[in-house]
């Protein structure tokens, strides 16, 4: 048997593990073959609705079945005294106490809040500017609690040294006047036309 035959044969007991016996116009669509190969008919058997069905796999299902039948009854009928569950049983409620919290980050609101509890004078503004910045990553890691990076600047703010007293608050840049913006203009469109030379 060639390994595409083969491969043909895995597919289609698959199928009929799953389905059942199957039509040969079935099993041309699932497999793409035109015809079913010798060495793949002499492994299939016809019933008598003409459908083609495999011995060795209708026998290994059954003895599945009454094999999980019979785990069934001894279970229910309490022969075994020492058994354990199932593993799905088991293992069910092994993360009930995980909660899956997903990371939010926080508002302004709520970093300003948390740094005037703890009295840090960290800016909420540049906090937040920053991580929102870095999509809210510490390295290659997704931020798992804001509180604790807080708790992170502000170690480092102690332990660097700070030779001008204590850190200034962020300000905000002095809007430009009108006639700086035409200045500054005026600049751009003079060195632009120097190089368009």
């Amino acid at each position: 048997m060639s390994m595409a035959e083969r491969g043909a044969y895995i597919t289609i007991l698959c199928f009929m593990a799953d389905k059942g016996p199957m039509s040969m116009d079935q099993i041309k669509l699932i497999t793409g073959l035109e015809t079913l190969p010798s060495a793949l008919q002499t492994k299939f058997k016809v019933n008598q609705d003409g459908f083609l069905y495999n011995e060795r796999l209708l026998s290994e299902i059954s003895k599945r079945k009454s094999f999980c039948a019979s785990r069934r009854t001894n279970r229910m009928s309490n022969i075994c005294q020492t058994s354990v569950p199932h593993m799905e049983n088991e293992n069910e409620n092994e993360n009930e106490n995980k909660v899956n919290k997903r990371f939010t980050p926080p508002t302004f609101a709520e970093v300003t809040v948390y740094c005037r509890e703890r009295n840090n004078g960290i800016n909420a503004q540049l906090f937040i500017d920053f991580y929102s910045s870095k999509d809210w990553m510490i390295g290659k890691n997704r931020m798992k609690d804001w509180k604790a990076a807080i708790r992170n600047w502000e170690n480092r703010n102690k332990q660097a040294p700070v030779a001008s007293g204590p850190r200034e608050e962020y300000k905000m840049p002095k809007p430009v006047s009108p006639e700086e913006r035409k200045k500054v203009s005026d600049l751009i469109s003079q060195t632009a036309r120097a190089f368009s030379v």
